[in-house]
């Protein structure tokens, strides 16, 4: 996956918090209904921790900066892999600066499809993508 264009007339997308508060605003925007999903913070990875988690836990986002280390590495790692890509896996290629949050959300609900109610937009969409 080739990085986001970052020069400065670039297409840019207003950044999606990494917020839970923020995602469920989000979430409810595009018509899930509350009962369905909700987004919560994961505090850490030790079994306490993990427990705090509501179950069950349909989809993890994980955000981290990317940075030229990240992208090197990540560059090394596509040149010695040989994909073989599932149809039962949804994915849309970010092309956008800045909306990494918001294509995560949308991969979180677009691969638990079968588990939440998904609204009329995103049903509508998906095909196309």
């Amino acid at each position: 996956m080739d990085a986001p264009d970052e020069s400065p007339s670039a297409k840019r997308w207003l950044p999606l918090e990494a917020n839970p508060d923020i995602m469920n605003q989000f979430l409810r925007g595009l018509g899930l209904p509350p009962d369905e999903a909700e987004f919560y913070d994961v505090y850490g990875l030790d079994e306490e921790l993990l427990e705090m988690v509501p179950k069950p836990v349909l989809a993890v986002l994980f955000l981290f900066p990317v940075n030229a280390e990240s992208e090197a590495e990540r560059a090394l790692e596509k040149e010695s892999a040989k994909k073989e890509t599932s149809d039962k896996v949804y994915f849309l290629k970010q092309t956008v600066g800045n909306a990494c949050g918001t294509i995560g959300l949308l991969h979180a609900i677009g691969n638990v499809s079968k588990e939440i109610k998904l609204c009329k937009f995103l049903l509508l969409i998906m095909p196309m993508l």
